[in-house]
């Protein structure tokens, strides 16, 4: 079992989310112990919370939405318990067809903007950790399963037949599978590549399936596509899609989260953003994401299991590589943290930031022109954050800023 720390290095970006809280424990209700906040060495950061924009966009909207449609997705452990590790970065919101072809072969944006495509979410899970690189076909069983919504159900079909038609014409060696449960399916694999990928229409969803095995055994892979299917249909019986044209009203910042991350620069409220990365033109796993200015749901915030998320946390605001979590209570924060800190590596620990009452700080082991080279965690109440910093000062001084944001958010 890894530490978070180890975790951490490991992954490199997106640092995983932490757990720290401050404030001692004692029989009754834990109350956060209080310090003199201008004591603290918060550089150039500032520590007053921001209030998000009067307004929103629909852009804004479809990231915004695509991040709920994270409560709607399946876990892979329900396809095969053995797949209980996340894949790097590749659990994330979808909110464009451009985001989307980051995961799927790159011919099929043209087919999600055709049928205007509008959100998405894709989760991943393997039976092995692949310590944050991209995973070697073959040498696991793979689940990636995209969420993807379109205006009506017609548009989903055709959505649905053309990104299998499309995907399967990237390689002539494709060839046409059937899937007797779902006769609505569209699939495909190359018998010697131990993989299948398959689409199906669901309302105005589309779930689309990438399956990978130790070796090309097309029952196995069959199997996984039909138990995924049979998992993923029935969670969106209680998903409500917002409409459309109330994209832009979704709330940019639920319960107040993306205020207690420290932003990027004084001042600056961060957008709801994804970015992706991909180094392969087909179908596969080497597609990065990450995500920022977005509050994960309790669903989705479990379903990110690269981030190394401890129970029971309810929400977490992420913004690029600061994170910020918050507990049911104190108690339970501090219990989480107290376990993490145990975990964490000894000889890697460094001096925490002056004054700041429950911190603790890690050198991670990264190339020396990686800006990640410090990672903290700060608690306060029932929040934790986790800081990463280019230097052991400037980790000092993230961290304390963010404790001070924590403090002033009250």
């Amino acid at each position: 079992m890894f530490s978070r720390g180890e975790r951490i290095r490991t992954v490199a970006v997106l640092a995983a989310a932490l757990t720290v809280l401050c404030g001692c424990v004692r029989p009754g209700e834990a109350v956060p112990q209080r310090v003199d906040l201008a004591t603290l060495d918060v550089g150039s950061n500032s520590v007053d919370p921001m209030t998000p924009p009067a307004s929103s966009t629909e852009k804004y909207g479809r990231v915004l939405e695509s991040v709920r449609m994270g409560e709607a997705v399946l876990d892979p452990v329900e396809v095969d318990p053995t797949l209980t590790n996340g894949i790097s970065n590749r659990t994330a919101p979808l909110p464009t067809p451009l985001k989307a072809a980051g995961i799927l072969a790159e011919p099929v944006r043209e087919v999600l903007e055709s049928q205007d495509m509008l959100a998405g979410f894709v989760v991943s899970g393997s039976d092995a950790n692949f310590r944050g690189k991209a995973p070697e076909i073959g040498s696991a069983r793979l689940l990636t399963v995209l969420l993807l919504r379109f205006p009506d159900d017609t548009k989903a079909r055709l959505a649905a037949r053309q990104m299998n038609a499309t995907d399967a014409a990237v390689t002539a060696d494709n060839v046409a599978v059937r899937i007797a449960e779902y006769p609505g399916a569209f699939a495909h694999w190359r018998p010697t590549v131990p993989t299948m990928a398959a689409t199906l229409a669901h309302g105005s969803f589309v779930v689309s399936v990438l399956a990978a095995h130790t070796s090309p055994d097309q029952a196995a892979l069959l199997a996984m596509v039909r138990k995924t299917f049979d998992a993923q249909l029935p969670r969106l019986q209680d998903f409500q899609p917002t409409a459309p044209d109330r994209f832009a009203d979704l709330p940019l910042d639920r319960d107040g989260m993306v205020a207690r991350v420290l932003p990027f620069g004084a001042g600056h409220w961060p957008p709801p953003t994804v970015i992706t990365a991909d180094t392969d033109a087909n179908a596969g796993w080497s597609a990065s994401i990450e995500i920022g200015g977005v509050v994960l749901g309790p669903r989705a915030t479990r379903l990110m299991k690269h981030f190394g998320f401890q129970d029971p946390i309810e929400v977490v605001a992420v913004n690029g590589n600061n994170v910020v979590e918050r507990f049911p209570d104190a108690v339970s924060a501090r219990r989480v943290f107290t376990k993490e800190r145990q975990a964490a590596n000894p000889a890697t620990m460094i001096d925490t930031p002056v004054g700041v009452p429950d911190v603790y700080c890690n050198k991670l082991d990264q190339h020396p022109a990686s800006p990640a080279q410090v990672y903290c965690h700060v608690l306060y109440g029932r929040y934790t954050a986790s800081i990463i910093g280019r230097s052991p000062a400037h980790a000092a001084q993230q961290s304390a800023a963010q404790y001070a944001l924590l403090v002033r958010s009250e």
